[in-house]
């Protein structure tokens, strides 16, 4: 089953990362600002990264900063510890394991 997080709020959403408390965050490249959804669906809160800024891309570093691509100015903007701990992925490498979406370069984990 698919359905939308958040719905009819977003202008042109780009990026998307999770970090460790299921939190996601969303770049939202017409807006210039960045949000924060909890897992159960609710606007947790909305970052400003600066008019034209036009954020793109997302990462979550182990510290929690939130470290957002911007293709206006070609520039990158930290939220420092905005986070909950480091970035959230599916699969993790391990030996003998597979993970369904990635095939071929490796085997790939959940963990």
């Amino acid at each position: 089953i698919i359905s939308p997080v958040i719905s009819g709020t977003l202008n042109s959403p780009e990026g998307v990362a999770i970090d460790q408390a299921g939190n996601v965050w969303v770049a939202v490249y017409n807006s210039n600002s960045v949000i924060e959804v909890n897992p159960s669906g609710t606007l947790v809160a909305t970052y400003t990264v600066g008019a034209g800024a036009y954020p793109a891309g997302l990462a979550i570093d182990a510290s929690g900063n939130v470290w957002v691509a911007n293709n206006g100015g070609n520039t990158v903007t930290e939220l420092v510890g905005a986070a909950k701990g480091p970035q959230y992925f599916p699969c993790q490498y391990a030996p003998g394991n597979t993970c369904p979406q990635f095939q071929g370069g490796g085997n790939w984990g959940w963990p």
